[in-house]
């Protein structure tokens, strides 16, 4: 099985990654959804904040893990943290590079924009 790290916010994400990787390290925010349920199902997480962020960073090049996955984390990564994974991908639920930050879905439908949205739905 795909070991993998989680970062971020985004529950839906998470709980689809929770499916098809067995998750070795969480980084969240405080008060997030998913730190709210990593709580409540005794996961192990780590809060990053912009105190942090660097400790953060060099902690997740330690763990060689095959998959970093990102979504809805409030940080830029330093390219030197990719190079500790073999696939790193990052998830936005907004349209880039037009729609960033967390109110990007709500900014395209405000704009009505006109582009075609994919949804992803995910197994219970």
């Amino acid at each position: 099985m795909i070991k993998s790290v989680f970062t971020g916010t985004r529950i839906e994400t998470f709980r689809v990654l929770k499916i098809y990787s067995k998750i070795q390290l969480v980084v969240t925010i405080k008060n997030s959804r998913v730190h709210h349920y990593c709580k409540k199902n005794k996961i192990k997480f780590f809060l990053v904040n912009k105190l942090n962020k660097e400790k953060i960073f060099k902690m997740l090049t330690n763990k060689k893990l095959d998959l970093l996955f990102s979504a809805g984390f409030p940080y830029i990564f330093p390219s030197y943290v990719f190079k500790s994974f073999k696939l790193c991908i990052n998830s936005h639920p907004g349209l880039l590079p037009n729609y960033k930050g967390k109110n990007s879905i709500k900014e395209a439908f405000k704009k009505k924009e006109k582009k075609n949205w994919n949804y992803f739905a995910y197994p219970d």
